[in-house]
């Protein structure tokens, strides 16, 4: 009797080891299935604590990796004992998530960039003005020479 409890324990570790393994390839993404993205993304623009642009480009990179990170080692599809489990879209949702943050990153920074020009133009027209209105202005020939 002790032999078959043996082998049957040995069987069922077995059968509940791939079981484990993909329980343990979600552990160190955990932090990815907690993401709140809303509010991630109200962090990007917070005008009480705005990012630099640094940061921003920063932020884009790292998650830029982790995509990279997710397709690389979370497989579509994974055999656990008899069963094939799919994780294409647990996969899809957390990439889809990344490609979101990603984009309202760049969004911020295009906006940041439009509103700088937006200065510069501004203040270029307000130069101009200055500089047309003493256009008419003429010195005397006599003292230049």
């Amino acid at each position: 009797m002790d032999e078959y409890y043996e082998r049957l324990k040995a069987e069922l570790a077995r059968a509940v080891k791939p079981l484990n393994e993909y329980k343990e390839l979600y552990k160190d993404y955990k932090k990815e299935f907690l993401l709140e993205l809303e509010e991630e993304k109200k962090k990007l623009d917070d005008p009480d604590n705005p990012m630099t642009s640094q940061e921003l480009k920063n932020f884009v990179r790292r998650n830029e990796e982790m995509i990279e990170s997710l397709k690389g080692n979370i497989p579509r599809k994974i055999q656990v004992s008899i069963y094939l489990v799919d994780c294409g879209n647990l996969l899809d949702k957390l990439v889809d998530n990344h490609t979101e943050l990603i984009q309202e990153a760049k969004l911020v920074l295009r906006k940041r960039a439009s509103r700088y020009a937006q200065g510069i133009i501004e203040e270029l027209e307000s130069m101009r003005a200055k500089t047309v209105s003493y256009t008419h202005l003429t010195l005397p020939t006599s003292d230049l020479v």
